[in-house]
């Protein structure tokens, strides 16, 4: 297969493309919308299973910009790109709001009941 018939039918994908907390110029490529912080190569695979799009992972692939987080996707193209972008973007905000609702809450797995502070009443 050769280079032009990779740019033609693929594209790549790098975590740092979606790091919130980095500028254009440090390598973040898309809109902040679609952005998060702290993004793990885990989550935009997640995020591609759901979105159901065929892409293969080179984990020992740097970004020249973020060379201390590795990982690159090469996605084939079968729709268009940034349609492909906003729904990987959109599954990893909702798998983090998932995440966060569920570490938030704190589970009563023994049943136990609050118990209820009285009130004291004070002098006027």
């Amino acid at each position: 297969m050769g280079i032009e018939m990779l740019k033609e039918n693929y594209f790549m994908l790098y975590p740092v493309y979606f790091e919130l907390n980095k500028s254009k110029t440090e390598g973040r490529k898309y809109n902040k919308r679609h952005c998060l912080e702290s993004i793990k190569t885990q989550e935009i695979r997640r995020a591609l299973e759901a979105c159901k799009a065929e892409y293969t992972f080179e984990p020992n692939k740097k970004h020249p910009r973020d060379v201390l987080n590795p990982g690159r996707f090469t996605i084939k193209r079968s729709t268009g790109r940034m349609e492909l972008v906003a729904g990987v973007a959109e599954k990893m905000k909702e798998h983090r709001e998932k995440q966060n609702a569920s570490s938030s809450s704190v589970k009563n797995t023994m049943g136990l009941i609050a118990k209820k502070k009285s009130k004291k009443k004070g002098k006027k």
